[in-house]
């Protein structure tokens, strides 16, 4: 079990996604446009998005780039085996050349530790997965469409992470489902190249089952659910709202109002000389626990000249309880300690939220899910990079206008 939890390829969760500046000598060319894009939450706002969660996730899409090769071969065993009794062994040894292949080319270009103990593990279990497949006495379609404890040990324990784990070595994999890209970004492009389309039904349930449908039945299951790149289908928020949604949405709701009344305060403080003496005679007149008026906020507003939106900031001063008489403090004391305090309240909620996708790929916790977790990582690198293209995109096309006027 240990090394299975260390070089199982089907248990690898994608890292968070960082994009590393490219140095560049700039400012030399007029025309030289350069832009920074980040986006705020990426990972709990993808995580809502898409609607992640244990209890939305459907069906797992596979590139059928990648593994319609060894489902070909697992078809085609099925069918000559009874007539050719090599058959068994000779694809258990083309695989287990194949994987080793796959493997030297992996290892080239991917940063992987104890890489003599990595293809020793690979090359002796994810072969013997196959094995266990074809050997298999009844029908392929009993493992695919399992109605017992054999097919279904069959189908999750050995056909799911050998595909799982060939798609992740594979040459072809670029970290997202390609065609699930495509069927996103590029639909019409998409349309234009039927192909057949394999998934697991219900891959998180008892009723997983392996199906090959037609380009017709993939497009019409897909329009069912939230697509994510990495090649999952999640419920509709109608339908069914993840249960880590809705806390997320709770978390992010009240992040926003403890750092807006951080800022207002931090504000405040950097400027408390500018507050007039009906400003400081409201807040000194406060008793523990009370609340500045919208009036009394609007007016220390304009004392240190904020220039936030003005609806905006007087919400959040308004919300802030001051208990400054029942810490014998100073006002502007207090408001120093304060803000301190909802910083570090903030931050806290911050670092939780962002850290959702990481427990889903920690195999020790009950509900993890290295789906989840590299649906998670995928929406947040390929929608992160289309905001960020379609953003530059506007500003060029915004400076573009600008000249031709």
């Amino acid at each position: 079990m240990d090394n299975i939890k260390l070089y199982g390829w089907h248990l690898k969760v994608l890292g968070a996604y960082v994009q590393q500046p490219v140095p560049s000598i700039v400012g030399l060319d007029k025309n030289t446009l350069i832009s920074s894009n980040d986006a705020a939450a990426l990972y709990p706002t993808g995580i809502i998005f898409s609607n992640i969660g244990f209890d939305t996730i459907r069906h797992r899409v596979y590139d059928p780039f990648i593994i319609k090769n060894i489902i070909g071969l697992i078809e085609k065993v099925f069918e000559i085996k009874e007539s050719d009794p090599t058959a068994i062994n000779s694809a258990i040894f083309g695989f287990e050349n194949a994987l080793d292949q796959v493997l030297k080319e992996y290892f080239k270009t991917k940063s992987v530790q104890n890489k003599k103990d990595a293809r020793e593990f690979t090359l002796a279990f994810y072969p013997k997965l196959l094995s266990k497949i074809l050997r298999y006495e009844g029908k392929l379609e009993d493992i695919f469409e399992p109605k017992d404890d054999k097919t279904y040990y069959l189908l999750r324990s050995c056909l799911y992470p050998l595909l799982e784990a060939i798609t992740w070595l594979s040459p072809q994999n670029r970290g997202y489902n390609q065609m699930m890209v495509e069927y996103v970004f590029f639909n019409d492009t998409f349309l234009q190249k039927p192909r057949d389309i394999y998934i697991f039904e219900e891959v998180n349930s008892t009723k997983l089952k392996f199906k090959k449908l037609t380009f017709e039945e993939g497009l019409t299951l897909f329009k069912k659910y939230i697509v994510n790149p990495y090649g999952i289908l999640f419920d509709k928020h109608e339908d069914n709202l993840a249960y880590d949604v809705g806390l997320l949405i709770e978390a992010l709701a009240k992040r926003r109002i403890i750092k807006n009344q951080m800022l207002v305060l931090e504000a405040i403080t950097e400027h408390w000389d500018k507050l007039s003496k009906e400003s400081l005679e409201d807040i000194y007149s406060l008793d523990a626990g009370e609340h500045l008026t919208k009036s009394s906020a609007d007016r220390i507003l304009t004392d240190i000249q904020d220039g936030e939106p003005r609806e905006k900031r007087i919400k959040a001063l308004t919300d802030v309880e001051w208990f400054f008489k029942d810490l014998k403090m100073e006002p502007k004391q207090f408001a120093v300690l304060r803000t301190s305090q909802l910083n570090i309240v903030q931050l806290g909620i911050k670092v939780a939220a962002n850290s959702a996708y990481g427990i889903f790929g920690l195999i020790t916790w009950p509900f993890a899910s290295p789906l989840i977790g590299n649906a998670i990582t995928n929406a947040g690198k390929i929608y992160g990079i289309k905001l960020f293209q379609a953003v530059t995109v506007n500003i060029l096309g915004e400076k573009e206008k600008k000249y031709e006027q």
